[in-house]
């Protein structure tokens, strides 16, 4: 049984590879990079049991599109339907009739010719989606969000390994640590930012909700899967927003123990169900 991590199944370039391993049975047979942002935000609308946590959000596909959402939330985020590792994410702001574009820790002010211009060019680009902003920063102004990381345990049920929270420069749009973000530990983290919340009562629900979206996501993709990466925001009335799911390559840096710990007794369940 191949615990299968890199999840390049169908892509060219990894083919041989895939051939090569062909009479071994896989934890999942899923394609490789075959869910982006915008199927997976459509998938959990339609499914409608979690949609309080989706962040409004919109194809990038004419430029109205865009400037209804600004009139609308005041800021959006704008960012590729296949981007990981932060990157392509670009905060917009509007102030009368200039526009503000942040991307990483470089900001420029544009007048609305060269604004109108550039968002051209994003939606013949045709692979951005449009999203509300949503403030999610600690006491010090950091913008920050909460990666829970779950895998299958050996009795096929989804078990978190690891909450982290990632807290990126303050001058920062991405939190992904690939983008320079750094990487806390969830209980102090949570103690200093929100000394006056319930930390227990936080966690108790981050956890429920992590592990019921998980189940229920995976009969939404009608496919199996092995191990996912939910990206939460939480904003100043505490409300959990969904960010993203990742099902594509999901990280494992600092945690590799971790996620072996389950990710190996669930591959031995599967053989053992397999040749039982």
């Amino acid at each position: 049984m191949i615990y299968d991590r890199l999840k390049m199944r169908g892509q060219e370039n990894f083919k041989k590879i895939y051939k090569e391993f062909q009479d071994i049975p896989f934890t999942h047979e899923r394609i490789g990079g075959s869910l982006n942002k915008l199927t997976a935000y459509n998938m959990i609308v339609a499914d409608g049991r979690f949609n309080e946590y989706i962040i409004p959000y919109r194809p990038l596909d004419n430029l109205d599109a865009l400037l209804k959402f600004l009139e609308l939330y005041g800021k959006v985020i704008v960012k590729l339907v296949s981007g990981s590792y932060g990157q392509s994410i670009i905060l917009v702001e509007q102030y009368n009739d200039y526009y503000k574009l942040s991307e990483g820790q470089k900001s420029v002010l544009a007048n609305k010719h060269d604004f109108l211009a550039f968002i051209n060019k994003l939606v013949k680009n045709g692979q951005f989606v449009v999203q509300q902003y949503i403030k999610s920063r600690t006491l010090a102004n950091a913008p920050f969000d909460i990666r829970v990381r779950l895998v299958k345990n050996r009795e096929g049920k989804w078990t978190i390994v690891k909450i982290y929270p990632r807290v990126g420069d303050i001058n920062a749009i991405a939190t992904n640590i690939a983008s320079g973000a750094a990487m806390k530990e969830w209980d102090i983290f949570f103690k200093n930012n929100f000394p006056h919340e319930d930390f227990e009562k936080t966690n108790q629900r981050l956890q429920k909700f992590s592990i019921e979206f998980s189940r229920c996501f995976q009969e939404m993709i009608k496919d199996n899967l092995d191990d996912i990466g939910l990206d939460i925001a939480i904003d100043s009335n505490m409300k959990f927003w969904l960010i993203e799911v990742n099902v594509n390559r999901v990280a494992t840096s600092f945690i590799e123990f971790e996620v072996a710990e389950h990710a190996i007794p669930y591959a031995v369940s599967l053989v053992r169900k397999r040749y039982k």
